[in-house]
């Protein structure tokens, strides 16, 4: 993955988590931490959010109207004020279908879950690769993609698909009871959550067998390497900035390497009292605000040097103040928040150029009570957010033609 969203499903969140929206008990919230973002069984929405740049204010008054076929959201969508509702079933999705991972890298998008990987070359119209192995269960829980090959890990047993052309068909290149490191059956483990490339290597990142955070490397996805060393992290989510340094974090916990098979010792970033950097853009300035305490309405942190050093920003709760945002992401030079808000909670997103001010989705598209966004990518110019859970039928697009004070940072 080349784009900046690190929102990825987590498959080991508690049902219903975000939607009852409840306090964790301070003993587990460090080890829930991830699996917050593992969401495939516990959220109930499914939503995309498309656009090219941010909207800073909407145009006029609002219009619905219905649009078929080329690069046109499919036929009975509805869109409102530049913000557009789509059917999973018409744009070619499973309507129940439930999802854990998500690959971006502007010319393709790639969903994937408990039952295959969906690709799209525009964000509208999805289609289903050529499963690897139907007849196994695929469970994947991460997608990444490099040029026209893509890999996605998942499985009952640990497996690594390949496709060579742009994820239309797939196969298996490795399975291994300890493919990446000894089974640990009864704490879920080891996992992988994350799967990016960096300098020659597939990364995946995770949980290891130990109960700690690992990373794992690969050159072509068939044989793997654990690479980061002995450490007291949960897991471990990985974004890369712009001089090609990549950065590892766990709640208060950080690497950073230019080298992605060396890998140093943590150090610990500064965060606001019992808060710390749940979900990082990719350029490392927001990030949502996890707390070790409490689970309130969500505050954005914005950090001046690269997630090192974190305070609160105040522009999306200033804004819209029962915002609860699960994850954020910066694509086609915008800020990207996604999650749910409101009692009885409701989908929600938000986008903007730098924090101030913020997009809402437009209350007429939400649809009816529950539901959580979780992954971000961006295809065609478009931003693509979408919820991991079945019990949602719809997603969401967001046409930048219709929106006025359009702008990048």
């Amino acid at each position: 993955m080349t784009l900046d969203e690190r929102a990825r499903a987590a498959a080991r969140a508690t049902r219903g988590r975000m939607l009852a929206i409840e306090a964790p008990e301070p003993a587990t919230v460090m080890r829930r931490h991830h699996r917050r973002r593992r969401l495939a069984v516990a959220a109930a929405a499914t939503v995309v959010i498309l656009a090219a740049a941010v909207p800073v204010a909407m145009r006029g008054s609002t219009t619905t109207k219905v649009v078929a076929g080329g690069s046109k959201s499919p036929l009975g969508s509805t869109t409102i004020a530049g913000w557009t509702r789509v059917s999973k079933q018409l744009a070619g999705l499973p309507a129940d279908a439930s999802f854990r991972a998500m690959s971006a890298d502007g010319r393709t998008i790639m969903l994937a879950g408990e039952t295959g990987i969906w690709r799209s070359d525009d964000g509208f119209h999805w289609t289903t690769g050529r499963a690897p192995e139907p007849d196994r269960p695929q469970r994947v829980t991460a997608i990444g993609q490099h040029g026209d090959v893509a890999l996605a890990v998942g499985g009952m047993v640990p497996t690594v698909w390949r496709s060579d052309d742009r994820g239309r068909t797939w196969r298996a290149v490795a399975r291994a009871h300890d493919l990446f490191g000894s089974p640990a059956p009864q704490m879920g483990r080891p996992f992988v959550d994350g799967l990016r490339w960096a300098d020659g290597y597939w990364i995946g990142s995770g949980g290891a067998s130990d109960g700690h955070a690992g990373v794992w490397i690969s050159r072509d996805g068939t044989e793997w390497r654990q690479v980061l060393g002995p450490n007291n992290a949960g897991s471990i989510d990985i974004f890369a900035i712009g001089d090609g340094t990549l950065v590892g974090y766990w709640t208060t916990v950080r690497w950073t390497t230019r080298d992605p098979a060396v890998w140093g010792p943590p150090t610990t970033v500064s965060a606001p009292d019992r808060m710390y950097p749940q979900s990082i853009t990719g350029d490392g300035r927001f990030a949502i605000a996890g707390n070790f305490v409490t689970n309130p309405p969500t505050p954005l942190l914005r950090s001046d040097d690269s997630g090192m050093h974190w305070v609160i920003d105040p522009g999306l709760l200033g804004a819209y103040p029962d915002a609860r945002a699960s994850t954020i992401a910066r694509a086609a030079g915008l800020r990207v928040a996604a999650g749910t808000s409101g009692t009885p909670n409701h989908v929600d997103g938000w986008v903007s150029a730098d924090g101030h001010p913020w997009t809402e989705l437009p209350p007429g598209l939400r649809g009816g009570p529950g539901g959580v966004l979780s992954l971000i990518g961006e295809v065609g110019g478009r931003i693509v957010i979408v919820g991991t859970a079945p019990e949602l039928d719809r997603y969401y697009t967001v046409d930048p033609s219709a929106l006025a004070g359009t702008t990048t940072s």
